[in-house]
């Protein structure tokens, strides 16, 4: 099954999360069955037991035995929990409470598969020809979680690319003003108009630290962010209320970590209650306990 569904990748068909639901089903009982008959077959061998007064040496058969179920019992976990993140996948539905003009929604999460590891994955794809093979036939098409409500969405809207276009719509300044000054020259018996442009008045007040790769508002620009600063905080939080990772908020770790800890520090206040999950209480009134009470932080108790 494993080499047919292999075959299936490489001739870029495409993947299904409900074929791929049924065939690690089938895998996990298979491995599940293969290691109970090895436990029942060394049951019931007991003519290769010895059966003399001495204490001796399990027979070899015994511990093929134990080594096979074993490795079948591993590898029918493994197929399991490919199965329940297949079935997962296959359970997520779109809530009917969202806003179609919330700009902030993502969209589910991808399904991604990756070549051993992500680590190896994102080698390969430095490459021409892991790229062609990649996305020919199908353009990433093996990335996608829910296939029929997909169609629906635009590939730029959901997954790490949205959330990378919503990061850079937030951090990013307003561009510089264009402005064209049109000279006239005189060259022979040609009258030449030309339009130079005009650098704006305004290029002195932008922010050219924010539009680098990497961007810590401390480190950059010496701000001193506290769990209050809530419009700044939310830049780097996703609409269910999860912090971005590393690799797309651009800070270093430091800040990173400490950008964690306020974005928890405001949930936990009550200040963020529309970045939340759908299913989480958004007012902190209706919350159980001590949990709807005010909260009050210090930043010094940050560590690092």
């Amino acid at each position: 099954m494993a080499s047919f569904q292999a075959a299936v990748i490489i001739l870029n068909r495409g993947t299904n999360p409900i074929n791929e639901c049924i065939i690690n089903v089938a895998g996990t009982l298979m491995y599940f069955v293969a290691a109970l008959l090895s436990m029942w077959h060394l049951q019931g061998d007991y003519q290769l037991m010895y059966l003399s007064d001495f204490e001796e040496a399990e027979h070899r058969f015994f511990v093929e035995c134990v080594l096979q179920s074993t490795f079948a019992i591993t590898t029918g976990l493994l197929y399991l929990l490919h199965c329940i993140l297949a079935f997962d996948t296959v359970l997520v539905k779109y809530s009917d409470n969202i806003d179609q003009y919330d700009q902030a929604y993502e969209g589910p999460p991808p399904l991604k598969l990756y070549f051993i590891c992500p680590s190896v994955h994102e080698k390969l794809e430095n490459y021409s020809w892991f790229q062609q093979f990649e996305t020919k036939g199908h353009p990433r098409k093996f990335r996608t979680s829910v296939y029929q409500k997909i169609q629906n969405f635009e590939p730029e809207n959901f997954g790490d690319r949205a959330r990378l276009k919503m990061t850079i719509s937030r951090l990013s300044c307003k561009p510089e003003k264009r402005t064209y000054q049109v000279q006239q020259k005189q060259e022979k018996t040609s009258l030449i108009f030309e339009g130079i442009r005009k650098p704006s008045p305004r290029v002195n007040l932008t922010l050219k630290e924010i539009c680098e790769p990497k961007f810590c508002p401390e480190c950059t620009l010496g701000l001193e962010l506290k769990h209050t600063d809530v419009l700044i905080l939310s830049q780097y939080v996703r609409s269910d209320g999860c912090m971005l990772p590393k690799r797309i908020t651009g800070l270093c770790y430091r800040q990173q970590k400490k950008i964690g800890t306020l974005v928890t520090m405001a949930q936990k206040a009550g200040l963020m209650p529309n970045l939340a999950p759908a299913g989480s209480k958004k007012d902190p009134k209706k919350r159980f306990g001590w949990k709807k009470f005010n909260k009050y932080f210090y930043e010094s108790t940050i560590k690092y």
